[in-house]
């Protein structure tokens, strides 16, 4: 059987099944769009995954004030190919954190409070290719820039500090060999997340190591924090 029948098989199990349609409806605010997508695209396969995303969003959307919810993006195509897209990507991970992020960004995406430049589109690929490793560095980062503005704060000669990342500044936060954050760092510049700086011999673009965070990564901690 192929997979297009036995998803069509699964979504007809899903929509006979009362209690459960009744769980996904009764998330707040997107619970009735989310059961008619998981009406036509349902798999047994991919259940305890669905289930995950299912309890991720609840929790997500039972922090928001009903009067923060942009209802109007609730009504719109724009909202029902990112909860495809995210329910997607949800069940082709064995991760909860990224999982717990794509709840996030979905909430993030909803609120009237939101001012961004970039496409929901945008963070759901950089999400979904990050690693764990990944999201821990992100958090060791931010709590890296912090522990740096506080020393600045309170240097005589904060000119003096350096605000480059590096894999030496992170690996006494981490558990991961130099190799393995110089790697994750490098990767996080590639997607747009981190611009590396180059010391020595320019021409021959020696030395290397050092990272600055961009826009798009406070926009991506902004999703973090959310």
């Amino acid at each position: 059987m192929s997979l297009n029948n036995k998803l069509t098989l699964a979504s007809k199990a899903y929509s006979e099944d009362i209690a459960q349609r009744a769980v996904i409806s009764n998330i707040p605010f997107v619970g009735s769009t989310i059961d008619n997508i998981f009406i036509s695209k349902w798999s047994n396969f991919y259940t305890e995954r669905l289930e995950i995303f299912q309890k991720c969003v609840t929790e997500q959307f039972e922090q928001i004030e009903e009067q923060n919810v942009d209802f109007a993006f609730l009504e719109s195509e724009t909202f029902f190919d990112l909860v495809i897209n995210l329910i997607e990507k949800s069940v082709k991970t064995r991760h909860k954190e990224k999982v717990v992020l794509f709840s996030k960004l979905l909430k993030h995406q909803c609120i009237k409070t939101r001012n961004s430049s970039y496409e929901a589109e945008d963070f759901t690929f950089i999400i979904n290719d990050l690693t764990p490793r990944e999201i821990v560095i992100i958090r060791s980062i931010q709590e890296t820039l912090e522990e740096i503005q506080l020393q600045k704060s309170e240097s005589d000669k904060p000119e003096e500090i350096s605000d480059f990342i590096s894999v030496e500044k992170l690996s006494n936060k981490v558990s991961y060999s130099d190799g393995e954050i110089h790697f994750s760092l490098t990767k996080l510049a590639n997607l747009g997340l981190l611009n590396e700086y180059y010391a020595g011999n320019v021409f021959g673009m020696t030395g290397g190591g050092e990272f600055k965070t961009t826009d798009s990564y406070q926009e991506l901690l902004n999703i973090f924090n959310a």
